[in-house]
């Protein structure tokens, strides 16, 4: 199989998994915002997925999560910012909706070879958790549970609400939804993609 086979299966199973969990969680999605003067406002939502651990869950980043207030602490505040398993809502939702991403992925990681190969796997994995995150309905969804979710589009900026699936083991340190956001508009911008 090719990578672009799996990436389009990988990509429909997290994107179905993923609507079906936050619709069955939406009452809790709702209870997080219905004190958000004294709790803070939920300004992030991660997508996390860990293939070699046959692990996935949706986390939310609460603003308080980032809030510290010296110049000493920015390069924390920094790497909390985009570190989902330091929220205080890590892995708020990880329930049985999540399942067939955690065994998808984890049979996808499993067949990889262990060198470069796994290591390309989880790329595509992780590729296709921010399509599926940054899909209009999970957007959707999100706003009406109460989330200011505003949805992403393919240009430059996009606004407050943060959108975040990152690599566990950091072999790519940036945020793979900014990096499918920057080559939406880089798509738009000039066409293609230069090579």
């Amino acid at each position: 199989m090719t990578m672009q086979y799996y990436f389009d299966e990988c990509r429909h199973i997290l994107l179905e998994c993923l609507i079906e969990a936050l619709k069955s969680n939406r009452e809790a999605i709702r209870e997080i915002t219905k004190n958000e003067d004294e709790t803070g406002r939920i300004d992030a939502v991660s997508y996390d997925i860990f293939p070699w651990h046959r692990f996935a869950c949706v986390s939310f980043r609460n603003e308080k999560d980032i809030a510290f207030d010296t110049e000493a602490n920015y390069y924390q505040k920094r790497q909390i910012q985009y570190w989902p398993p330091d929220w205080k809502h890590y892995g708020f939702i990880g329930d049985a909706n999540l399942e067939p991403v955690r065994n998808y992925t984890g049979d996808l990681w499993e067949n990889a070879d262990k060198s470069d190969e796994g290591q390309e796997a989880q790329h595509v994995i992780q590729l296709a958790a921010a399509h599926a995150l940054l899909d209009q309905r999970v957007a959707n969804l999100l706003e009406r549970f109460g989330l200011y979710a505003e949805p992403r589009r393919d240009r430059i900026p996009w606004g407050g609400f943060e959108y975040v699936v990152r690599d566990g083991d950091q072999a790519f340190k940036a945020n793979y939804c900014e990096f499918v956001l920057s080559d939406r508009v880089a798509r738009r911008l000039l066409g293609r993609v230069p090579e």
